[in-house]
C-alpha cells in the first residue's frame, strides 16, 4: 500500500511540472535573443537517471515549425556540442567562452526548426547517473531516449501534433 501511495504521489509531483518552469529567462553570456530557451531535466522511470534537455524554439514560428532531435553521437559525447558549436543560435567554434557574445549563428537551425537537445545516455553533460561506469547498450540508449522523450511531449504537450 505505501508503494501505491508513493507512486500517486510522485505522479502527481510530475505531472505539476510545467514546461514555463524551465524557461531560460536569460544565459548570462548571449546577447539578447528573440526565441525562447528552455532547459532542464527528464526524470526517468529509474529514479537514479534523469536526461537533461535544452529546446531552442524556432525563431520564425513554434507552433508550426518542426521540431529536430539532436543526440550527438557517443559514447558520451554531450549533445551540448552540437548546440555550441554546430546547430545551435550562437556558436562558441574553439570551445571557450571569450568572444562568446560575437559569434551569432547564422545558419542555425531554429531558423526555422524547433531544436530539441537531449545529453545521453544518463551521466553524460548535466544528465545525472550516479554510476558512472555504467556502460549503456545501443537498446538500452534507444529505450531510455524513448521514455525521456514521452516525457518531454507530456512537459510540452503543445508540440505533440508537430513534424518531428
Amino acid at each position: 500500500m505505501k508503494k501505491e501511495i508513493l507512486f500517486i504521489v510522485l505522479i502527481g509531483i510530475c505531472q505539476c511540472i510545467s514546461y514555463q518552469d524551465d524557461l531560460v529567462q536569460h544565459f548570462p553570456t548571449w546577447p539578447d535573443y528573440d526565441f525562447d530557451v528552455f532547459s532542464g531535466m527528464l526524470p526517468l522511470s529509474n529514479p537514479e537517471y534523469s536526461i537533461h534537455y535544452i529546446l531552442v524554439e524556432s525563431k520564425n514560428n513554434p507552433g508550426k515549425d518542426p521540431i529536430i532531435l539532436w543526440l550527438n553521437g557517443g559514447p558520451g559525447c554531450s549533445s551540448l556540442l552540437g548546440f555550441s558549436q554546430e546547430i545551435g543560435p550562437y556558436y562558441i567554434p574553439d570551445g571557450s567562452f571569450q568572444g562568446f557574445d560575437k559569434n551569432f549563428n547564422n545558419f542555425s537551425w531554429n531558423n526555422n526548426a524547433n531544436l530539441l537537445f537531449f545529453e545521453t545516455p544518463p551521466g553524460v553533460g548535466f544528465s545525472e547517473n550516479p554510476d558512472s561506469r555504467k556502460v549503456f547498450s545501443d537498446k538500452e540508449v534507444a529505450e531510455l531516449n524513448l521514455e525521456a522523450l514521452g516525457i518531454w511531449f507530456d512537459r510540452f504537450p503543445h508540440f505533440k501534433n508537430s513534424d518531428f
